[in-house]
């Protein structure tokens, strides 16, 4: 009888388990038979979680009292707190944050560093910063010189007028004293800026300056279009920032000039991405393979032919010659 009571019990507290929400507060059989008393305590009511503890009944008082076993399932069920919010994936960091991008439109200004004409000393404030000024006024757009943002120009002339400063400069330049030290900003109206040499050729004389003014401007840019979602203009072209900037003459025929000309410079632009293209990706490519094929079948038909119509028709004359006659040659290889 008693490991029955002790089996519905369990059963019970098992079936109680599966009811989210319910709550015993206690349960008891008492069994006036069996003569000995059982507790159910709960052990750890602040987790939640209940432990039945069997513990002698106290002694049993004087007289024909009759002892009482009880059994008593005590559970309790507390709330689990909620789980955190799911955190946001952090943004991407881009380059030059803070940077306003530009755009094909765009132009990009060439300001170039001052210099002493005596002795091609770059020239700072009283804090020691250097100074830059814009690039020399070309005549044909009446501003200073400015690049074209990621669109590939043949040919962007800037035509400048020599005065004395600017004579005296040249000879600097052109001599090697001193570079023609410019710089871009890599923003548009942005404050960091990417150094730019205008690297000129020519010969320095005593009574004037031959100069070679044909350039080739090499440009490299970061792409914005994968990594910002206002990656297109309402125009629809690319965003970007400037990385790189460089320039070499390309030792062409030379202007003679003296103060108060004109010198033209004449720029040829490329733009190319930051990151150079892989080998495989760069000079293997499917038409490469396939003109190697038609080349080893073009030369292979060709010795072909070339053997069977001259060589080997030679060849067996000769043979046939030197063993004693004609012994039903073919018409191609007998002799006229």
């Amino acid at each position: 009888m008693k490991l029955c009571w002790l089996f519905l019990a369990a059963l019970l507290a098992t079936s109680e388990a599966r009811v989210p929400g319910a709550r015993w507060a206690a349960l008891a059989w008492p069994a006036a038979a069996l003569g000995a008393t059982t507790t159910a305590d709960v052990a750890d009511v602040a987790t939640g979680t209940a432990a039945a503890a069997v513990t002698p009944a106290p002694p049993p008082p004087v007289g024909n009292r009759r002892q009482v076993r009880t059994v008593a399932v005590v559970r309790t069920v507390t709330s689990e707190p909620p789980p955190p919010p799911p955190r946001r994936a952090a943004a991407p960091v881009e380059p030059n944050r803070g940077q306003p991008y530009r755009r094909r439109v765009d132009a990009i200004p060439v300001e170039c560093m001052q210099r002493q004409i005596d002795t091609g000393e770059h020239i700072s404030d009283d804090s020691g910063t250097i100074l830059y000024e814009p690039f020399p006024v070309c005549k044909e757009t009446g501003h200073p010189l400015a690049l074209p943002y990621h669109r590939d120009v043949d040919t962007v002339n800037c035509t400048i007028a020599l005065s004395d400063h600017m004579y005296h400069l040249l000879q600097l330049y052109i001599h090697q004293d001193a570079p023609w030290s410019c710089r871009v900003a890599q923003g548009k109206g942005g404050n960091q800026y990417v150094p730019f040499v205008v690297s000129l050729g020519g010969q320095l004389e005593q009574s004037h300056l031959d100069v070679d003014g044909r350039l080739n401007v090499i440009l490299t840019d970061y792409d914005a279009e994968d990594e910002v979602s206002a990656q297109r203009a309402g125009d629809g072209s690319v965003r970007g920032y400037v990385k790189a900037a460089t320039s070499y003459n390309v030792n062409g025929p030379t202007a003679r000039v003296i103060i108060g000309d004109e010198l033209t410079l004449q720029l040829s632009v490329r733009w190319f991405p930051s990151e150079l293209p892989h080998l495989s990706s760069a000079y293997v490519r499917t038409t490469t393979v396939v003109y190697c094929l038609l080349t080893a079948a073009l030369t292979f038909l060709v010795a072909t032919v070339y053997f069977l119509g001259v060589v080997f028709p030679k060849r067996a004359r000769t043979h046939f010659s030197k063993a004693g006659g004609e012994l039903g040659l073919p018409d191609i290889m007998k002799r006229d």
